[in-house]
């Protein structure tokens, strides 16, 4: 248990009464004001105004007043035998995939505009589509039937050379007029953002030779075309490339702070890079994979048995698509499984086997008639070495192994200085002032240099404070421990260490632990001798059940990376309520054979907060932002609603982290996860809010002031789950007899906006190229009708900093101003406890999203271990969590 936490006087039983009953009660109806989005409110003041600021938007001049026009579109591909067409315009299971449909599309409509010039006398120069459901015209298409709308056909000859569609029997086209949709270039409304956000792609819809349009982005599947070189897409591990990826948005912003300015439209552009598969032969492709994985432990000769044993390779293949090159114009199909190898697979009942089948109807002698055949979805067999891998697949996170997404990943993480030229060069690539569509349109981009900011300014950071009251100053977003004890220290006196290494290492490991004793102890942290066990992984569920039995505190394991044990042992930490603690072996070699301070310091600080330990905290010299960052009578809510996903089809649930400070001390994160049902974007929220409130009772007194923040929300949802949060929380106030203020703050770093140094030194260091920690924007550059701030608070590891937004969309008092939301933010980025640096985001909203992780990763042990043939219901799932244990007042994520 932890000692020296600063004790608060007890509060009075009496009711808070911040939140009159009648506005409370009319909160609670459904057609209330209080749950519109808070006002715009004024910019902020504090800080200091910083120059040499620029964002990576272009402005954009409309030079015409124009009507713009909405279409539905659906386009459907017929073939021989098969019981339904196959859609091109919209993603189905089993139909094209997402990017070669994109492909398909482009040249079909292409087939088609060249051969109806009268519907379409300007040709492709008046219309765009979004690559999906949605045409946009600048002229009205003459459409008889309004409701029906007009079906063209398009027959097999006219098919006949469309790539990645074979032997089609005919296409339908039909185009519809959208309802409630009415726009012009003369109203900047929704209506035409969603319209110039497709237009600004026409230039890549027309070149499908060079780009593919997906969503909001554009894929260089021909980089050098698009005016990038070779190492800006380079090779990935499992036979796949990283594409260029132009990420955009038009928006409408403020601009200049000049008196009278009308809003601006704004294009803001990014790079970003996409892992997609190679066209290569199937056996290539498992190949690549199977050897490109493992590191040091990676296989040195090739087995394809034991390559489909191999739970990556499976994953990379899941729901692949491959092309049959056995025949002519054989269709493709995504990988559902395996069967048994060819000589072996049967092709039903009662048939000749794989291998027999293809001597007998094609002529083929298979090479390797002992590999395991590939099933497709209608349960049909093919050999692998009669299959290859189609074209213009994006690796998904799910197919994606650890090798593979740290080089996305690095190829990505591109430093400021050479991102900016590149987010140039993409931007040409629309080619916005000379395409057809965008000179019919009367768009016009004003310059190709990026907007620069007069309004941006600098934060204050707060003191890092530690034990009898020691200090550190922040700067540029990190600070010193020095030799300073940590504000709160732990006590273990009963603990173990599992080696779950190979023999030669366990010298080091025994050195790394007396090391890591002797640092604790420099921090006040007291550490027992542990109990020391060379463990065998496979019996973890046994040595934590011993574990359990002796009374032992916590677990500290030391594996191999190849071992892969992390969500097994976060699993078993839930089921025998003892914390657990990895490190790699590899992260133990270098901090103890390059006396690594650094490393030791950080793994000390996660062991102290995991035993109920403060490794710091924070002070501001202003009393008003204090109270908002740290005080009894706050508490502060971070939710994760970004859904990490678990299982499959049917039997999926989505996962939602959260994290409060509803212990004893106002700066100590605790939290857990739900599941709730999946794809819910409105998931009920009172389990949380009761969950924290059992936790208060414990703990603490009841608080007077609500501050949620929310992350993983789309601007679309932003009104429905604001009211869904905070109309729940009420509830279970009332429930619980409190009423107390609510604000409630949305997080998002799903938007393509950057902020750069305008003038990034290319020989500096990530942090010197970076813009600083604590460089707020509030102004130009924001929406012209909602709260909005950007905020940094970090320096990143690698490449250029990603900025999140804040949208303010609750107040209940109407009093917040945006410096004490800002000032909040930033100081509550301070509290992450795992290292001496500031984190991206607030600190409860940080460990939320890390508790939405760890129900993901927890999820199929629970399914497979405590729930009898596997079945399970969510109430059966919420069951296995942190809450109600004895683990409930620690932060384990």
């Amino acid at each position: 248990m932890c000692e020296n936490f600063h004790s608060f006087e007890e509060s009075s039983s009496k009711l808070l009464t911040t939140l009159p009953a009648d506005l409370f009660n009319q909160a609670m109806s459904n057609n209330n004001p209080i749950f519109s989005l808070v006002q715009k409110l004024a910019p902020g003041t504090a800080g200091q105004l910083t120059q040499g600021i620029v964002v990576n938007g272009f402005p954009i001049r409309l030079e015409k007043n124009l009507p713009i026009f909405k279409y539905d579109l659906r386009i459907l591909v017929y073939f021989p035998r098969a019981a339904k067409p196959r859609e091109v315009t919209k993603q189905n299971r089993e139909d094209f995939t997402e990017v070669n449909r994109k492909l398909i599309q482009a040249e079909l409509m292409s087939i088609l505009v060249a051969r109806e010039s009268t519907f379409f006398p300007e040709g492709q120069a008046s219309f765009v589509t979004d690559s999906a459901a949605c045409c946009y015209s600048l002229n009205q298409f003459s459409i008889e039937d309004l409701e029906n709308g007009v079906t063209f056909t398009l027959d097999a000859e006219e098919l006949a050379d469309v790539s990645g569609i074979s032997n089609p029997v005919k296409a339908e086209i039909i185009l519809k007029p959208a309802k409630e949709f009415q726009s012009s270039s003369n109203n900047l409304d929704n209506f035409f953002k969603e319209f110039a956000n497709v237009a600004v792609s026409h230039e890549a819809y027309q070149h499908n030779e060079k780009f593919v349009v997906a969503n909001s982005d554009v894929l260089f599947i021909d980089p050098q075309a698009g005016g990038f070189n070779r190492d800006d897409a380079p090779d990935l591990p499992g036979a796949a490339k990283a594409i260029p990826t132009l990420k955009k948005s038009v928006k409408v912003v403020e601009g200049p702070p000049v008196q009278g300015q009308k809003p601006k439209l704004m294009i803001m552009v990014d790079l970003s890079k996409h892992p997609m598969h190679l066209e290569v032969s199937l056996e290539e492709k498992i190949k690549a994979t199977y050897m490109e994985h493992g590191g040091r432990s990676a296989p040195r000769s090739f087995n394809m048995q034991n390559a489909l044993k191999a739970q990556h390779v499976l994953n990379q293949l899941k729901n692949l698509e491959v092309q049959p090159i056995h025949r002519s114009n054989a269709p493709s199909f995504t990988i559902k499984g395996f069967g048994a190898p060819a000589n072996v697979q049967v092709i039903h009942h009662g048939g000749p086997t794989v291998q027999a089948f293809f001597k007998t109807q094609y002529g083929k002698n298979l090479k390797n008639p002992t590999w395991n055949v590939v099933r497709d979805f209608r349960g049909s067999f093919f050999p692998i070495e009669v299959l290859k891998v189609c074209p213009y697949q994006k690796v998904k996170k799910s197919q994606e192994f650890a090798e593979q997404g740290e080089s996305t990943t690095k190829s990505a993480s591109t430093l400021p200085a050479r991102r900016k030229p590149q987010i140039i060069t993409a931007l040409r690539a629309l080619n916005i002032n000379n395409d057809n569509f965008m000179q019919a349109a009367g768009f016009r981009l004003t310059n190709e240099l990026m907007y620069k900011l007069s309004t941006a300014r600098l934060l204050n950071p707060p003191r890092i404070v530690f034990a009898q009251g020691q200090g550190e100053h922040v700067t540029n977003g990190k600070w010193r421990l020095n030799k300073n004890h940590f504000f709160a220290a732990a006590k273990v006196p009963k603990w173990e260490l599992w080696a779950n290494v190979e023999d030669r290492n366990l010298d080091t490991v025994g050195k790394f632990v007396t090391q890591m004793i002797t640092r604790g102890r420099n921090r006040g942290v007291q550490l027992g001798v542990p109990k020391k066990l060379h463990i065998d992984a496979n019996d973890m569920d046994q040595y934590m059940a011993d574990a359990k039995k002796n009374g032992t505190q916590f677990v500290l394991v030391v594996s191999e990376e190849y071992e892969e044990r992390h969500k097994e042992l976060k699993y078993l930490e839930i089921k025998y309520n003892i914390p657990t603690q990895e490190v790699t072996m590899r992260v133990c070699r270098n901090a103890v054979e390059k006396n690594q301070g650094v490393t030791f310091d950080n793994i000390i600080m996660k062991t102290n907060i995991k035993n109920r330990g403060l490794c710091h905290d924070i002070h501001f010299q202003n009393q008003d932002i204090q109270h908002l960052v740290s005080h009894p009578d706050r508490v502060i809510i971070g939710i994760e609603m970004s859904h990490a996903f678990a299982g499959t089809g049917e039997r999926s649930a989505s996962i939602l982290g959260w994290s409060a400070n509803c212990l004893q001390h106002p700066t100590v994160y605790t939290g857990n996860f739900m599941f709730v049902q999946a794809r819910d974007a409105e998931p009920d929220l009172s389990p949380v809010f009761k969950q924290i409130f059992g936790r208060l009772q414990k703990y603490r007194k009841p608080p007077k002031f609500f501050d949620i923040f929310i992350g993983g929300v789309s601007e679309g949802q932003l009104a429905r789950v604001a009211k869904n949060a905070v109309s729940r929380l009420m509830e279970v106030c009332r429930t619980v007899k409190v009423t107390a203020e609510i604000s409630l703050v949305a997080v998002s770093l799903d938007h393509v906006e950057r902020f750069f140094l305008e003038k990034p030194d290319p020989n500096g260091r990530c942090g010197e190229q970076n813009v600083s920690p604590g460089l707020v924007v509030d102004r130009e550059v924001v929406s012209t009708m909602r709260s909005e701030f950007y905020l940094t608070a970090c320096q990143p590891l690698q490449g250029t900093v990603k900025v999140p937004k804040y949208t303010v969309c609750v107040d209940t008092t109407n009093k917040r101003t945006m410096d004490q939301y800002q000032a909040q933010a930033y100081g509550l980025c301070h509290l992450h406890q795992y290292n001496t640096a500031t984190t991206s985001i607030p600190t409860p909203l940080y460990v939320a999203r890390d508790y939405a992780q760890r129900g993901a990763d927890v999820f199929p042990f629970i399914v497979q271990r405590d729930l009898a043939d596997g079945q399970w219901s969510l109430d059966h799932l919420n069951q296995v969590t942190y809450q109600r244990t004895p683990l409930d007042d620690v932060r384990l994520a």
